[in-house]
């Protein structure tokens, strides 16, 4: 008599542990393992991204997501080139630290009160006087605060606030510094629909934004309008950037919110945060990101199907020689033929590999050589403009914000230069390409450029010269001309020697600082190139000789298959099929389970998005 199933023989089997069973039961350890690795990887991290014109209340908005009054100050202008992220608690980040963020990677802890003055405006990074050495040495390209935003945990916040509008790059910066689901917040006025700054930012938006999610503040200040200038914003974003024409769209306070920090009354301070929009907005925002669990687990179950749906197409094929013994054993001794041709003309392709390559690489150098010269004239052109206030009070955070554009234009060559080899690979290789994972560690080097560091700006080289000095101080020959005005000239003119010297080498510093920073990230940037292309012909060459030698080997095997089960008989075949069978028919069962599961990530989230606008 049979017993019944006990609790835990009835529980269900992971699909992923038992695709990784069959896969292994047939020999293939290394997908298996695979499969495990991706399993076991650990949660990307939650980012969100908020953006904004200057006045909309993006500040005020990052403070009453986090939950912290003033921490991100308000009503101050932020250097363009400076984003300031607010990053979680974890086992080597304390609540309360704080980092400058420097060129190259680097990082300078500094007191939390401080961060604020040196990514502003008219902070130590705009103090001629005081700091000129310490900044010199440092100029921060942003800031990192860590902290455990109450309404978003886990979560990093991004505020990367533009001076008079949006500059894309930052979105760029932004997405390549994030490790997985990114949504992007953009701060639009109560008081006015979306202008067209806002709407031309939106349709520059890069496909590796997630979710967009527009927060309309003031509400307060038009509580009874601001729900038609809601109306007004969708039928913008239908006109002009279709793609974004049902995007969340979340009315918020940031005066109700402040008032809910504030707040010592338990009883009121629940409505006051209701009022203020916040935990509306922070339900959408997190409905964007998702559960990074979830994305490890999509990850793995879409691993899984594509190696568990290979061993199918093999067992498929062995059954088919089975049935079919006679037709298979012709096919795969054409197929043979043909893999055997092409192994005999691995010189030729090998040779039109190299050309090929050579020709990127020619096509590579020649774009990074135009958009460099491009980049070189446009700033110059900035410094032109600069007088001797704006070298002085800028230079800077003009340094900062070209450290971060010189970076953004390195990975936008080696980036361009990355998808045409893979487009190659594909082309010469076909599916082989899209499972060799030595080509795609290759081809990893391409992923960002590792830059060193720029050198120091100087602000100040060259600009004292004792000799003018001294005729500064005593007049020149103007003294003798000038009479009893001398006294009176001896000030003027060493204005004007001072100033025009100022202009003079102000920009002779930064025109020196831009070249030989291009210059040195050229050098690294042509480097990391010339590394991937002598680890990625090899590879593709290796890999391909590799390819033809399986594809040979089992085209042998499944002829040799082929010939014994077309001189066995009725029973013995009968048998082979049954076990095939059984085998097919799990295969079958576990990848309808890997599908379910998939499916059910997706339901779960959108489920618990509803649930949670409801």
């Amino acid at each position: 008599m049979t017993r019944p199933a006990t609790a835990e023989q009835k529980k269900r089997v992971d699909p992923v542990v038992a695709a990784g069973a069959i896969l292994k039961r047939f020999g293939k350890d290394r997908e298996a393992e695979q499969i495990a690795e991706v399993a076991s990887r650990i949660p990307p991290s939650r980012t969100v991204v908020v953006v904004g014109e200057v006045k909309r209340g993006k500040s005020s908005l990052v403070n009453a997501l986090i939950g912290v009054p003033g921490l991100a100050k308000v009503d101050t202008d932020i250097a363009t080139s400076a984003e300031v992220r607010y990053v979680p608690t974890s086992a080597d980040r304390v609540r309360g630290s704080a980092s400058l963020l420097l060129p190259g990677g680097r990082r300078h802890e500094v007191p939390l009160g401080e961060v604020v003055e040196w990514v502003t405006i008219d902070g130590k990074a705009a103090d001629a006087e005081a700091t000129v050495r310490e900044i010199d040495a440092m100029v921060p390209i942003g800031a990192e605060v860590v902290v455990d935003a109450a309404h978003l945990p886990r979560t990093t916040i991004v505020d990367t606030p533009g001076v008079n509008g949006f500059d894309p790059r930052h979105m760029e910066a932004a997405v390549t510094a994030t490790n997985g689901a990114c949504a992007l917040v953009m701060v639009c006025d109560a008081l006015a629909p979306i202008n067209s700054a806002e709407l031309e930012f939106l349709q520059s938006v890069t496909a590796e934004i997630g979710t967009v999610i527009l927060a309309v503040t003031k509400t307060d200040k038009a509580l009874t309008s601001w729900r038609s200038i809601v109306d007004d914003n969708r039928r913008l974003l239908a006109e002009n950037a279709p793609q974004f024409a049902g995007i969340p769209i979340v009315g918020v306070s940031n005066l109700f919110a402040l008032k809910a920090m504030r707040s010592q009354d338990d009883a009121r301070t629940p409505s006051l945060w209701k009022s203020s929009g916040i935990p509306e907005l922070a339900s959408a925002i997190d409905d964007a990101l998702g559960d990074p669990l979830m994305v490890v687990r999509r990850n793995a179950l879409q691993c899984a199907m594509v190696a568990l749906a290979g061993l199918q197409a093999e067992l498929e094929t062995s059954r088919q020689a089975i049935v079919d013994a006679p037709r298979v054993h012709r096919e795969m001794t054409e197929e043979k033929a043909r893999l055997e041709e092409l192994q005999a003309a691995q010189k030729e392709w090998s040779t039109r590999l190299g050309q090929r390559l050579t020709r990127l690489q020619l096509a590579s150098d020649n774009r990074g050589k135009v958009l460099v010269g491009d980049f070189k004239q446009r700033w110059e052109k900035r410094f032109d403009k600069l007088g001797v206030v704006g070298l002085s009070r800028h230079s800077q955070r003009i340094v900062g914000e070209m450290s971060i554009e010189v970076e953004a234009l390195c990975n936008q060559i080696v980036t361009e230069l990355r998808s045409e080899l893979n487009d190659l690979a594909i082309d010469m290789m076909g599916e082989a390409f899209l499972k060799s994972e030595s080509i795609a560690e290759a081809l990893s080097g391409l992923e960002a450029v590792d830059l060193r560091p720029p050198r120091e700006y100087e602000r100040w080289k060259g600009f004292l010269d004792p000799q003018l000095v001294s005729m500064a101080m005593a007049g020149g020959g103007l003294s003798a001309l000038a009479g009893p005005f001398a006294v009176a000239l001896i000030p003027v003119w060493g204005v004007v020697i001072v100033g025009f010297r100022a202009t003079k080498f102000g920009k002779q510093n930064l025109t020196r600082w831009l070249n030989d920073t291009l210059r040195q990230a050229q050098e690294d940037t042509s480097s990391a190139i010339r590394t991937v292309l002598n680890e990625f012909g090899p590879e593709l060459r290796l890999t391909y000789a590799e390819t033809l030698a399986e594809s040979l080997a089992e085209s042998r095997r499944l002829l040799k298959e082929s010939a014994e089960q077309a001189r066995a008989d009725e029973a013995k075949r009968s048998q082979s099929l049954g076990v095939l069978d059984t085998e097919l028919n799990r295969a079958s069962n576990i990848l309808k389970a890997l599908a379910a599961d998939r499916a059910l990530t997706g339901t779960a989230l959108t489920q618990r998005a509803r649930a949670q606008n409801s």
